[in-house]
């Protein structure tokens, strides 16, 4: 029986995917090195300093997130928004099941997008970048949030939109619903996901799946 629903933020929940696109470009154009969209639709779910190290190698990859973050900040305050549906969606599955987000962000990045958008009292747990030593597609943050859950695998669902992430929850021993919103529906399915939804809006989650 499921009893809770864990979101990856970005691409799922925060319509950030080209944000982060933008702001590894003006990295890029800072340095004089391209960064397309292609490479960079290989990498989402993955982290800062695995991009950086992708996009620009041979380049400090610790000064190159530096750079990214700073503008990835900037674009968030001035052009982030959530995917429509989201807040309705999560009013209407709070208090029927936990709601977990675990994010390949930071934690303060977690927690001012959840303030920014009026979602702390419908997020009951969040579990960012910090919290863990190996990232997605590694399963250790899911784990850790079966962890923080007291569940066991087949309690809970992962609603997911990137490759990494699949692999990750379905390491985990997890089921994934995944979110068409980055990668078309076959990349997903191909990538392992029990089932692909189109839009977050359209998510409809049973306690038997």
């Amino acid at each position: 029986m499921v009893r809770a629903i864990i979101f990856d933020m970005d691409g799922t929940l925060l319509n950030a995917v080209k944000l982060h696109f933008k702001a590894w470009e003006k990295v890029g154009d800072e340095i004089g090195k391209k960064v397309s969209w292609k490479t960079f639709l290989k990498a989402v779910g993955e982290t800062d300093i695995y991009c950086s190290k992708k996009f620009f190698p041979g380049k400090d990859p610790y000064k190159m997130r530096e750079k990214k973050i700073r503008y990835y900040l900037k674009l968030l305050n001035k052009h982030g928004k959530l995917f429509p549906g989201v807040k309705r969606m999560l009013q209407k599955y709070h208090g029927t099941y936990e709601i977990m987000i675990a994010s390949s962000e930071y934690d303060y990045v977690i927690d001012k997008v959840t303030e920014a958008f009026g979602l702390q009292e419908y997020v009951d747990y969040r579990i960012g970048k910090e919290d863990v030593t190996k990232h997605k597609p590694n399963p250790e943050i899911y784990n850790k949030c079966l962890k923080i859950l007291k569940m066991k695998p087949d309690e809970c669902v992962v609603v997911e939109d990137s490759l990494f992430g699949i692999e990750a929850a379905k390491r985990a021993g997890i089921k994934c619903i995944a979110v068409a919103q980055t990668h078309p529906k076959a990349k997903l399915k191909k990538a392992g996901a029990d089932s692909v939804i189109t839009k977050i809006r359209e998510l409809k989650i049973k306690k038997e799946l």
